[in-house]
């Protein structure tokens, strides 16, 4: 599933419950100027790239909000904001991806509250991968999760001082 909001000051607003997007570079993905994704009880998986994946401009803070989702089986993140771009993700299942079960890329912001991350890194070739991963000048907050048999760095930061930990 596509969407891009090509031209500037466009926007595009995606709201789904109870729905699936596999295969295709990413099973998800949202590019573009401003943008709004809200997805509850979705599945992205078995993708080329990430299960849910968002783009962005400099400068615009775009958004994807995961609640209960499951990103699975895909051949890089179950789910990964770039960009400027803010992801916030609540609940759900992040597993068996070959590189994290979530990475934050570039000048990203993410909020992590009560996911779980299993069997994530199957690939094995990058020591900052595993459960999560904040990559570049990412930050955000990590509260609550279960890390389940990832192989790698259960939580790494490029920069620990922008992100916060919490049981």
């Amino acid at each position: 599933m596509l969407i891009r909001a090509e031209k500037e000051n466009t926007s595009a607003h995606l709201v789904g419950s109870d729905c699936t997007a596999w295969y295709g570079e990413s099973a998800w993905r949202v590019v573009g100027y401003k943008s709004e994704t809200v997805l509850t009880r979705c599945e992205g998986g078995y993708a080329e790239n990430d299960g849910f994946n968002l783009h962005g401009r400099k400068d615009v803070k775009s958004t994807m909000r995961l609640v209960e989702c499951r990103g699975i089986g895909n051949e890089d993140e179950g789910a990964s904001p770039h960009d400027d771009t803010e992801m916030f993700i609540e609940g759900g299942l992040y597993a068996d991806n070959q590189y994290s079960g979530f990475a934050s890329v570039g000048n990203a912001y993410a909020e992590i509250t009560g996911a779980t991350f299993r069997n994530n890194h199957t690939a094995r070739k990058d020591p900052t991968e595993g459960g999560i991963s904040f990559k570049g000048k990412s930050r955000g907050k990590v509260t609550g999760v279960k890390m389940e048999n990832n192989v790698g760095t259960a939580i790494y930061s490029a920069n620990p001082a922008t992100l916060t930990i919490k049981n």
